[in-house]
This record gives structure tokens, C-alpha cells and sequence, in this order.
């Protein structure tokens, strides 16, 4: 199979989806984090609607990120450019993959670490969090780079679909 010269229009509605539900998820974790602490506490946890979002949020960006990778497989992406230095193109490939990785490890973690006896598991769904930030934020700038110094177009590759 071929590699695409673009990214399919399912493929890039996924990857803004996603980016909003992270960024929402970054931003509304509050109620989670206090809830939780309060069941870890004994103490009572009434329902707030926002943990539920946060909860389904996170399914949510599980089963996104099937797809996105289902797709990836099945359907290709676009060739890596050339361009540019050898480490930055490894390190935008091992982005991508963290970035898969961290994607469904999360919520994993998550959804077990709810549960009282499974509290390392909750804990790795913070650190995770962190790990993901930091992938993310290295992310953004080889897009820079790529965009600014190479001028390789990858914002216009997450933009316009494959015709």
C-alpha cells in the first residue's frame, strides 16, 4: 500500500476532535481530582456533573484514538518529509508514538485507578498527564520548526484533506 500524499478528512476531524476533548479535559480536571481525594478520604462524594463529563471525555478520547490509530493502519498517513535534520524527523515520529500511546494509556488508567485498591493506578494517570504535556508541548514546536525554519507545510497537512 502507498502512502497518502494527505491526511483524510475523518483523519483530521479526529485529531482537532481529540486536541479540543485534551484541552477540555486539561482545564475541567478540578472536580475530578476533588472527588476523588473525598473517596480516598471517606468522606462524601455527591455527584457533580463534571466528573461525569470528565469520565466521559476520557472514553471519548479512548475510542478517538482507536480510530485515529485503526485509520493510521489501515489507510496510511502521509510520508514523513525529508526535510530537515535526522533527530528531528526521530523525534517527531517517537512524538506521534507517544503520543498514541499515552492517548489510550491514560484513560486506562484512569478507569482503573477509580476503583480504592487500585490506587498506584490513579497515580500513573496523573504522571501520564504530565508525560503527555510534555510530549505535546515538544509537539508543537517541530510543527513550529518544521513550519517556520523547513517550511514543510504540516499545519496545512492537519488542515486540508486528501482530495
Amino acid at each position: 500500500m502507498s502512502a497518502p500524499v494527505a491526511y483524510s478528512r475523518d483523519q483530521i476531524r479526529l485529531h482537532w476532535a481529540v486536541v479540543a476533548l485534551i484541552a477540555a479535559q486539561y482545564l475541567l480536571h478540578q472536580p475530578i481530582t476533588d472527588q476523588m481525594a473525598a473517596l480516598r478520604a471517606s468522606a462524601p462524594a455527591p455527584f457533580d456533573p463534571a466528573v461525569a463529563l470528565h469520565v466521559f471525555a476520557g472514553l471519548a478520547i479512548f475510542g478517538l484514538a482507536l480510530w485515529r490509530a485503526f485509520l493510521r493502519v489501515f489507510r496510511g498517513a502521509p510520508t514523513p518529509t525529508k526535510a530537515g535534520p535526522g533527530w528531528a524527523r526521530w523525534t517527531t515520529r517517537r512524538s506521534h508514538d507517544a503520543i498514541y500511546a499515552l492517548l489510550l494509556a491514560i484513560p486506562l488508567t484512569g478507569a482503573i485507578g477509580w476503583f480504592p485498591s487500585w490506587t498506584d493506578a490513579a497515580a500513573l494517570h496523573v504522571a501520564l498527564q504530565d508525560w503527555l504535556l510534555a510530549v505535546v508541548i515538544a509537539h508543537l514546536a517541530l510543527v513550529a520548526y518544521h513550519h517556520l525554519a523547513l517550511r514543510t507545510g504540516p499545519l496545512e497537512r492537519m488542515r486540508r484533506p486528501e482530495a
